[in-house]
């Protein structure tokens, strides 16, 4: 299991591996475009 902080893209992942937040840190989410995205709260990347 990884934190979101390991992640520079969704390519950082392992096939089938997840990704979770750290309690009480903000994260922004960036398009392949680097755009930003308004998704609201994230629980996992998988």
């Amino acid at each position: 299991m990884k934190h979101f902080y390991d992640l520079r893209t969704v390519e950082d992942l392992e096939d089938g591996e997840t990704a979770t937040p750290e309690a009480g840190v903000r994260y922004e989410l960036r398009s392949i475009r680097n755009e930003m995205i308004d998704a609201g709260p994230v629980r996992d990347v998988i």
